[in-house]
């Protein structure tokens, strides 16, 4: 059986998340199979009607105004504009372009459409309706909105009207999320066709599209044949049947054994070496200046502790048949004893999870890094040492930046944030944005996520698997959580989340 996680080829429960391209090849392939365009966009009209019927009803609404771009975006809307009139009076269309200036499709659609369009609005004419649908302008976007649009929009924040957006909210780019220039549609619902695009889980404009609706206008699975799709969006469904369980044969070297090397915070160290306990790895090993020997034992009685002065020349290093994945970097300066130490782990060719200082302590030595990577190494900056270590990426987005550092360095990178993505140098990537968990800002979250990571290692996961799924783990606990969270909370939370998102049946 293909793995769902693995898959490049589109299915529908795959998660793939589409960029405006593919879309626009399916869209071109439903044709080619003889789906004219004109009836894909009376069956989206038709599918906004749907919707929007429901909740005008639900709201009691009574005057809606569509707002009609001259695109295909603004053929959607005029066409539900036609079959919203069966259950609603008072809709009323404005078009953001003389209508003698449209053409193809969307000129059809106006035909439809057979009430007059407005082609001024002003704040009062606003105040008047309930309901406003943004058919302005789809995924596609590549420019700033008009200043006329950037008003209409004020008027509609002043009004707090309640707002349906067509395909994504007309300012947001559908490849990456973000808005284009300074004004967006924020919408109260989204309507969008046959798949996500990226634009819709990442952020910020998966905060703009409110309640998202995928829905049915005839292109089937069959029109994405020819893609190759590398981005989706994270869920256990792609990684937990591989998630290491314990059952009743199992012993703690059945579940692997971690490596933790602590810097001059060693709190860090603590929080890593609990969150892998709790994440079920057998045994952890901390090495650990001698003066922080009995912090350990006190904090974390579960770890064997190692009291070295210098890691360089430990013998624990240097006997590791006995270790299935290391972590360094959590609480370890940025300095060049941090490089070194870096060096000889990546040297061991083991799987290893390089976090905080192992990364900001390579800043301007970028080459020293990459020469001594392989592709067993997780690598889990923050946006500030992302851009510390490839300042050449930093005007990237997130997915950008995350896929092009994994294909420099040979490595799983988790590019952390808002927009968490992993990427590994295939060309594959992980968009993982929930559940949203924005109490994860915090210090000491990325200790645990490393953590968390290291123990899947461990256990067996590969690298490009386990660093998802700890991502997910990590979000969902701060997020079953909430307010108030510290990163102590984490490791008390991540016991309940594993135990409902992977051991009981669902």
């Amino acid at each position: 059986m293909q793995d769902l996680f693995y898959t490049n080829k589109f299915k529908k429960k795959s998660n793939f998340l589409l960029s405006n391209l593919e879309m626009s090849q399916i869209d071109k392939m439903a044709t080619y199979d003889g789906i004219p365009s004109i009836k894909l966009m009376e069956n989206a009209g038709k599918q906004i009607a749907r919707i929007c019927s429901q909740l005008i009803k639900e709201n009691s609404f009574k005057k809606i105004l569509i707002l009609c771009g001259p695109g295909n975006n603004g053929g959607d809307g005029y066409f539900a504009g036609h079959y919203l009139k069966k259950d609603c009076k008072g809709i009323d269309i404005f078009s953001e372009t003389p209508v003698s200036n449209l053409t193809g499709d969307a000129k059809k659609a106006l035909k439809v459409f057979s009430h007059r369009i407005k082609t001024r609005l002003s704040a009062d004419d606003i105040n008047g309706y309930d309901m406003i649908i943004d058919a302005f302008f789809g995924a596609g976007l590549s420019r700033p909105l008009s200043k006329k649009i950037s008003n209409i929009i004020k008027w509609i924040k002043q009004a707090n009207k309640f707002v349906v957006a067509v395909d994504i909210p007309s300012g947001i780019n559908g490849d990456t999320g973000e808005i284009i220039g300074s004004k967006c549609f924020e919408a109260n619902e989204t309507i969008t066709f046959f798949n996500p695009k990226i634009g819709h889980k990442a952020f910020p404009g998966k905060e703009k599209c409110g309640k998202l609706h995928i829905v049915d206008i005839g292109l089937k699975t069959s029109h994405a044949r020819n893609l190759t799709i590398n981005v989706k969006h994270n869920d256990p469904k792609l990684w937990k049947s591989n998630f290491p369980k314990k059952t009743w044969n199992s012993h703690k070297h059945k579940h692997g054994h971690t490596l933790i090397l602590t810097g001059e915070m060693p709190g860090a160290g603590v929080l890593a070496s609990i969150a892998a306990l709790r994440c079920g790895v057998g045994l952890v090993s901390v090495i650990c200046s001698p003066k922080y020997q009995t912090l350990f034992n006190l904090l974390a009685p579960s770890i064997i502790v190692h009291a070295e002065k210098n890691p360089m020349k430990s013998d624990h290093i240097k006997e590791n048949s006995k270790y299935d994945s290391i972590i360094f970097g959590p609480g370890a300066p940025p300095s060049k004893v941090t490089r070194d130490i870096t060096k000889l782990i990546l040297g061991l060719r083991k799987p290893t999870v390089l976090d905080a200082g192992a990364i900001s302590a390579f800043k301007g030595h970028q080459d020293e890094l990459l020469e001594n990577l392989h592709n067993k190494v997780v690598m889990t900056p923050h946006q500030g040492e992302f851009k510390s270590l490839f300042p050449e990426y930093q005007k990237s987005s997130s997915l950008e930046g995350s896929l092009l550092a994994s294909k420099k360095s040979g490595t799983i990178f988790l590019l952390k944030g808002a927009n968490t993505v992993i990427s590994e140098p295939g060309g594959m990537q992980i968009l993982s944005t929930d559940p949203e968990a924005p109490h994860l800002a915090t210090a000491g979250s990325g200790d645990i996520l490393s953590g968390i990571i290291a123990a899947l290692l461990s256990q067996g996961m590969d690298c490009f698997k386990a660093t998802s799924a700890a991502s997910w783990l990590h979000a969902h606990a701060a997020s079953s959580f909430g307010p108030g969270l510290i990163s102590e909370d984490l490791l008390k939370q991540l016991p309940k989340t594993i135990s409902e998102v992977i051991y009981e049946e669902k």
